[in-house]
């Protein structure tokens, strides 16, 4: 178990994966005993996990009957895996964004390494949740170059927009070209967990993102952590040949 994640998180983790993979609302699931055995768990710990699935409205347990799966609260949002995060959930009805801080720091040093700047540099740094249908599904941490921070600040672009590239192209007719997106798999820090309305430790998407303008050169960038349980990636394909290289058709993986 990794240090700072509790037992209970985990196994709450696996717990709803799996329900969502493999059960059907309103389907009994498995005992406290049972999930004792399975996860070599303490009735204590299981039940602590059971609790957390049942605030989020994923179960309900009913005394001397048992535990039901009721399935998950909220559909998914659904897009291919070059969009961008945040300009999805800006096209929603009902999303808002709400700032939680705002300051100049320096950069860290994978931030300035993205916007090719010294690490003496000073930056605005923003901290901000969306939500949808005042539910939270984003946590961004925006990292600004300080000439360009202290106009949209200024300006109000921060509050204004979810999308601050949408801002600055029609504020100041700077266009972005391009964005270079990278998304991987991680967990709810303490710093962010409560205002997602998740538990420390759970499963969500992190997105980097580097927003850069005609000659290539970086504008801003931004570290956003998405709530799992709120987003699927969907892609379709016409022929699987056509995305099965040679080297994955001779690997020992392939099911």
């Amino acid at each position: 178990m990794r240090n700072g994640i509790n037992k209970y998180s985990v196994i709450r983790g696996i717990l709803r994966a799996r329900l969502a993979r493999e059960a059907t609302p309103g389907e009994k699931i498995a005992t406290e005993t049972k999930l004792c055995e399975e996860f070599g768990a303490s009735r204590a710990t299981v039940q602590r996990s059971l609790q957390g699935l049942e605030r989020a409205g994923i179960i309900k347990r009913e005394q001397g009957v048992g535990t039901f799966y009721l399935g998950e609260p909220a559909r998914r949002m659904e897009q291919k895996p070059s969009q961008l995060l945040e300009s999805l959930v800006e096209r929603r009805s009902g999303a808002e964004i709400r700032m939680i801080h705002r300051y100049t720091r320096k950069p860290p040093p994978v931030v300035a390494e993205l916007l090719g700047i010294s690490a003496d540099s000073t930056i605005h740094y923003l901290e901000r949740v969306c939500l949808v249908d005042g539910e939270p599904v984003a946590f961004i941490r925006t990292y600004l170059p300080e000439a360009l921070g202290s106009k949209i600040l200024a300006d109000g672009g921060d509050r204004k927009r979810l999308s601050l590239a949408g801002f600055i192209a029609d504020e100041y007719g700077i266009f972005i070209d391009s964005v270079r997106q990278t998304i991987t798999a991680s967990v709810a820090e303490p710093e962010f967990a409560d205002l997602l309305g998740v538990e420390l430790g759970d499963p969500v998407l992190e997105g980097r993102r580097i927003y850069l303008d005609k000659d290539g050169a970086p504008l801003f960038c931004a570290i956003s952590s998405y709530r799992a349980d709120r987003h699927a990636f969907i892609v379709n394909l016409k022929d699987w040949r056509d995305v099965v290289s040679d080297s994955d058709l001779n690997s020992d993986s392939i099911v």
